[in-house]
């Protein structure tokens, strides 16, 4: 399937400009979730090292946990689980806004997963949406892990309408970007359009017309005065070839005429002496003025013909000497001449 250049070249804009597009907006989207991620996790983490911190100092930890939730001193979502993720506390808030959490999977599983190293990870439950959990060991009771949690709820809306507006923003520069491009792209090719059409309108018997070459454009200018001066090369040619028609029209009629009177007067003057010699010197002198003609032709083709390529081969002169050897032989045996030759072989040009 062939394309204009003007959809090639609108398509490769719109190829080059969506793909910047979509590289900045996913660049974007990933600087900005590592961004926040990473300060939402410096936050959990300190809440993390605060609690474990209030805690330790506690002979019962979950009592003491117990106690700050009561005075609402809790503000993350906090559980404690055993080594086989089993729930043996959960905050007040997490009992009003997730009764199923003991039954989430992610959780138990980083529970039983039974290592003293700090995890962190992201759930999503079902009515508080993504969740940013950090994981840690309890010293007592023994073999109790500590999952401490803050909503992502601001960063999670940001790198939604994060995603949204770059799609919106995208699908809308490349639509302006679309049309733009075939704009500017008709107009750089208007006077191309122009050209053709002018062109086309050119007929053989016809050509005073001209290509417009005013134009901004240097390369369609330069292709513009091209395009005339060789349009002036043509009509030189086809104006000198006319003129050439007709004097070589009127050099072949000419003697014909006078042939054909000569001819009808010597078959049908039969009442009075014809001077035959007389004729036939006519007849010849007319036939010689026949033969000049086509000998013009010869020389005009010539004349026309590309110089390079009419010597792109070599001559056998000793063949073209022989050639005008009969001619010349033809010619004297008329005559009672004798016409002897001596034409070395091979000769060339």
């Amino acid at each position: 399937m062939k394309y204009t250049l003007r959809a090639r070249l609108t398509l490769w804009n719109l190829l080059i400009v969506a793909t910047a597009l979509t590289l900045f907006a996913v660049l974007l989207y990933v600087w900005l979730a590592r961004t926040l991620s990473g300060h939402h996790d410096q936050g959990l983490a300190y809440e993390a090292d605060r609690l474990a911190a209030t805690l330790s100092g506690s002979s019962d930890p979950l009592r003491a946990l117990g106690e700050l939730d009561a005075d609402s001193s809790l503000e993350p979502l906090l559980i404690v689980r055993n080594a086989d993720g089993e729930v043996l506390f959960r905050s007040t808030r997490l009992e009003s806004s997730e009764p199923n959490i003991g039954a989430q999977t992610a959780l138990m599983h980083a529970a039983m997963q039974r290592d003293s190293a700090v995890q962190l990870f992201t759930v999503r439950l079902k009515e508080t949406g993504l969740v940013r959990f950090i994981r840690l060991r309890l010293a007592h009771p023994a073999g109790t892990y500590l999952q401490l949690g803050l909503p992502l709820g601001d960063v999670d809306l940001l790198l939604k309408i994060v995603i949204v507006a770059s799609v919106v923003l995208i699908s809308i520069v490349v639509l302006l970007t679309s049309l733009g491009g075939l704009g500017i792209a008709k107009g750089a090719l208007a006077p191309i359009d122009r050209i053709a059409s002018t062109l086309e309108s050119i007929e053989a018997t016809d050509l005073s017309r001209r290509v417009d070459a005013r134009t901004s454009d240097a390369e369609v200018a330069r292709l513009s005065s091209s395009i005339n001066r060789l349009l002036d090369r043509l009509q030189r040619s086809f104006l000198s070839l006319k003129e050439f028609t007709i004097d070589v029209s009127n050099q072949i009629q000419t003697p014909l005429t006078v042939m054909k009177s000569a001819i009808d007067v010597a078959s049908h003057d039969h009442d009075r002496q014809v001077d035959d010699a007389r004729t036939l010197e006519d007849l010849g002198n007319e036939v010689d003025a026949l033969t000049a003609a086509p000998q013009d032709l010869r020389d005009y083709s010539l004349a026309e013909a590309d110089s390079s390529s009419s010597r792109s081969e070599p001559i056998d002169v000793s063949s073209v000497f022989e050639e005008a050897a009969d001619v010349v032989r033809a010619l004297a045996e008329g005559h009672d001449i004798t016409c002897e030759t001596s034409i070395a072989s091979g000769l060339a040009v």
